[in-house]
């Protein structure tokens, strides 16, 4: 099979990726970024992100990551979408060799860019509602939902700590989980029920949204 050399092999077209392929194009480098799927990872996927600097009225997840990924093609950064990663193997002349289905890639600097994506509850409802009321990450879309009644599903320690975020900016947090318990640490526990508009119920198992 054909390989093709760089200077750096990213693995990754996320917010991540995408910046780190800036950084090493401009530093002359001959990078490539590889993707699974099309270019721009989960933040292509948020309706509205408030938190990025530049952008004072927001900005949508797919536009900033489409600015993402023109500043890297324009300082040189080559992309390949839709390259699934079967392997990676380091050599003994000091390159490591990258692996797809298509063709091999070879770099002395390999950098793993692959973000992380949220579990999800497979439920009705959830897929429609995604970016209209649905989200997974409350730092990043809370201040939507200020002063509004929200839902948190699953008490372990990221739900409750996610729940602590909109405690301070939402009029109530109903926390539902279908375990008879809080699985979270205690601390966390002690924490949401000593806020006033916080109310927990266990034995609940959300079926549709």
């Amino acid at each position: 099979m054909d390989e093709r050399r760089f200077d750096v092999i990213i693995i990754g077209a996320g917010a991540a990726g995408l910046t780190a392929a800036i950084y090493c194009s401009r530093d002359m480098n001959r990078t490539l970024v590889l993707d699974m799927a099309m270019s721009g990872g989960l933040a292509a996927t948020t309706h509205r992100i408030e938190n990025f600097p530049g952008f004072p009225d927001g900005i949508s997840g797919a536009e900033l990551m489409k600015l993402f990924k023109a500043q890297a093609i324009k300082f040189g950064t080559e992309i390949v979408e839709f390259a699934n990663v079967k392997e990676i193997e380091p050599r003994d002349d000091a390159s490591i060799v990258v692996k797809t289905a298509d063709r091999d890639y070879s770099a002395p600097v390999v950098i793993i860019a692959t973000g992380s994506v949220p579990k999800k509850l497979d439920v009705s409802g959830e897929k429609e509602f995604y970016g209209k009321g649905v989200s997974y990450c409350a730092t990043c879309d809370g201040a939507f939902f200020r002063d509004m009644d929200v839902a948190v599903i699953g008490c372990g320690n990221s739900g409750l700590q996610e729940g602590e975020t909109l405690l301070k900016i939402c009029k109530s947090v109903s926390f539902i989980e279908f375990l008879p318990i809080i699985p979270a640490e205690g601390i966390l526990h002690d924490r949401i029920k000593s806020a006033e508009n916080s109310r927990c119920f266990v034995n609940h198992k959300l079926v549709e949204i």
